[in-house]
């Protein structure tokens, strides 16, 4: 493995920043290939090392972070197994190591599942922030499942009931490995209720505002200092922007690990992951996605005065890793091997439900309406925690997908529905892409491009033709949380309930009996996308950097191919790359070049469905533009040159035929993607 990050780039794309000292850095941002012997160096590709240091009053960290896993066990037990393999890179005598996690370990309704997740909490974390899904379960089950932790658990803005057992979370802690002393301070999310159903059993607890949190850490900061701490991290559980606010408004932090609002941070980036705090020293932010997707390995290197002299970070995916099997073992025997139920046809991802139609949505919407026997069935795009991964699926793998989402029937008026769909359409003007838009069957439904909702129509005889009529009461089969839910889904907010029977009175129940019916007929199943749900409006983050959520070819490859393909095109070199990519070839990123000739073996040899793409364009924060279609399936992504693109006349519902013959895309494969097929042992 190379190195610490899932980075394998050409350096030239990505410079070092230099800064020599507070000025510079405090508003004078340098990029450079070539200083590398200033003061400071801050990197976020793999470079082998840390630059040399020998000042004795230098002192090394290592920090293993992640935040956000949502309740999901298997990113826990993989980094079990990262952190043995990981053991050489990570654990070095002459560095300090700290292990924290950022909150929202846990979300469900299953206190068997708390107490499974802190079990591993115990072997992996040294310090864990409390987020808001932490408390699904009310705060006196959460207080008992941590009474015997080994990890030490951080809220400083959490206000807390009389005689509780979260008492011990309050306050800095100090941590001393090897002689070096460290503060830690942890905060909790200040809108822990606005983002809470409103039965959560909060039993007293409370948090405080955003700006009293501020002037909290400004306390413990203080605090610390006057013991003679002068190396701060702060896991916070409050969303980037709190984090940023936080930077720049208090002295004395070195190091923010994020989480709340999902970012899948590039680490080490200007201004968007360091930030200069009020006296110019500089902050580094971190945050891992969400889901336990990935997780964050962070060097740093302080000066005598507590001060980052030198860091460097990366980002590692938890699916590069085995299930650690003493983990596997007890979850095992704690639920019991979970019975297979189907088998999924292709590797479908949850990664852009927030804003676009998704292939796993519609199929949880489907089962809902079906099983529910309703008119129309709405689910939300922030209940979905986990893709569906190709192969046999069984019961628990569902639940691990669905946590938390109850099932309720609901009489309601379309004028209701169409407030509802309207309510999620906001996230077209949000950036930070909440609440996430809502999935549907049933109906199919455009997002305007002022963000508005238009031309509603109801699923008839296999058509939708049928326009939604205000006035008309419907049966819709709902996601329970949006009747619960303290965020503005006013339309649909405390509506009574339709008695149904307990086996199908949850979301994930009912995509498993759905799953089970395939099963009984022996097929396999295929998720897909209609054009249920038609996005005019634009992102909200357009402009901004891509989110590496978004599959690239080169992983997209990769899922079922990457130690055979990098192993060949190691051997093979640059020979069959023509200019202007042959220059990319190195044989440490042996696949830099090869994306076109990776997309044709995607197309004609990989892709079981080939005959849904949609057209996409891609700016990059680098002034680049690149040109992809996208499987609305899986979401892998071909690549095209602007040229191939042009062709395509760009509908967005674009058949696959139109594309076949464009350009690149061509009828078969050319001579070198199938002497790679060959080399690859893939036949069509």
């Amino acid at each position: 493995m190379n190195n610490l990050s899932i980075k394998n780039v050409n350096k030239l794309n990505y410079p070092y920043l230099i800064y020599t000292n507070k000025i510079s850095f405090k508003g004078n941002y340098k990029f450079s290939k070539s200083e590398l012997g200033t003061d400071a160096v801050y990197t976020n590709w793999d470079n082998p090392k840390l630059p040399d240091t020998n000042d004795k009053d230098d002192v090394k960290l290592t920090i293993l972070h992640m935040n956000d896993n949502h309740g999901q066990t298997k990113p826990l037990m993989k980094l079990k197994s990262a952190l043995i393999k990981l053991a050489e890179n990570i654990k070095s005598p002459d560095k300090d190591f700290i292990r924290i996690h950022s909150g929202d370990f846990y979300m469900g309704k299953n206190p068997k599942e708390l107490n499974f997740i802190v079990s591993l909490l115990n072997n992996l974390f040294d310090f864990v922030t409390i987020g808001n899904h932490d408390l699904d379960l009310g705060t006196k089950i959460l207080e008992n499942s941590l009474v015997k932790t080994k990890f030490n658990t951080l809220s400083s803005n959490l206000i807390l009931p009389k005689n509780s057992n979260l008492e011990k979370v309050r306050g800095p802690r100090i941590i001393k490995i090897n002689g070096h002393e460290y503060g830690l301070i942890g905060i909790s999310p200040p809108d822990l209720k606005e983002r809470s159903s409103k039965f959560t059993l909060f039993e007293g607890l409370d948090v405080l505002t955003e700006n009293k949190t501020v002037e909290k850490i400004k306390e413990e900061v203080k605090e610390l200092e006057n013991k003679g701490i002068n190396k701060i991290i702060l896991p916070s559980h409050g969303s980037l922007k709190l984090d940023k606010k936080i930077a720049k408004s208090v002295d004395g932090i070195d190091i923010i690990l994020g989480g709340h609002s999902h970012e899948l941070l590039d680490p080490l980036e200007t201004e968007e992951s360091i930030v200069n705090s009020p006296n110019g020293d500089p902050v580094l932010l971190f945050q891992e996605g969400q889901n336990g997707e990935y997780f964050g390995v962070i060097d740093a290197v302080f000066n005598k005065n507590g001060i980052i002299k030198y860091a460097k970070a990366g980002q590692e995916k938890s699916d590069n890793f085995e299930l650690d099997k003493k983990a596997l073992k007890l979850e095992n025997k704690i639920f019991g091997e979970s019975p297979i139920i189907g088998n999924i046809a292709d590797n479908y991802s949850a990664s852009d439900i927030k804003t676009q139609e998704n292939p796993i949505a519609n199929f949880i919407t489907d089962s809902m309406r079906k099983i529910a026997n309703a008119d129309i069935a709405i689910y939300p795009s922030f209940s979905l925690r986990n893709d569906f991964k190709k192969g046999n699926v069984t019961e628990r793998d569902v639940w691990k997908a669905i946590p938390s989402s109850g099932l309720s029937v609901i009489n309601i008026t379309g004028q209701d529905i169409i407030d509802l769909l309207a309510a999620g359409a906001k996230t077209y003007t949000n950036p930070n892409k909440r609440p996430g838009i809502m999935h549907a069957s049933g109906l199919k439904y455009t997002i305007s491009k002022d963000a508005s909702v238009t031309d509603i129509k109801l699923l008839k005889n296999n058509t939708y033709e049928e326009p939604i009529n205000p006035k008309k009461i419907y049966r819709v089969a709902i996601d329970s949380y949006l009747l619960k839910a303290a965020e503005d889904f006013a339309s649909v907010t405390g509506k009574k309930e339709i008695e149904i029977p307990d086996d199908i009175n949850n979301c994930a129940k009912a995509t498993i009996k759905n799953i089970q019916e395939y099963q009984k007929e022996n097929k396999k199943i295929t998720m897909k996308m209609d054009g249920r749900i038609e996005i005019l409006a634009e992102d909200p983050n357009k402009g901004q950097k891509t989110p590496r959520a978004s599959m690239t070819m080169e992983e997209a490859i990769y899922n079922d191919f990457k130690p055979k393909l990098t192993n060949t095109l190691k051997q093979l070199g640059p020979k069959l790359l023509k200019d202007p990519y042959k220059f990319l070839w190195t044989p440490e990123n042996p696949t830099l070049g090869y994306c076109y000739l990776a997309s044709e073996l995607l197309y004609h040899y990989i892709v079981p469905n080939k005959e849904d793409y949609k057209p996409m364009i891609i700016k990059f924060d680098n002034g680049t533009t690149h040109w992809f279609l996208q499987n609305r399936h899986n979401g892998n992504i071909l690549d095209l040159t602007e040229e191939q693109f042009s062709k395509l006349n760009s509908p967005i519902k674009l058949p696959y035929e139109k594309a076949k013959n464009t350009g690149f895309l061509t009828k078969e494969p050319s001579k070198n993607a199938q002497i790679l097929a060959k080399l690859l042992g893939l036949s069509k």
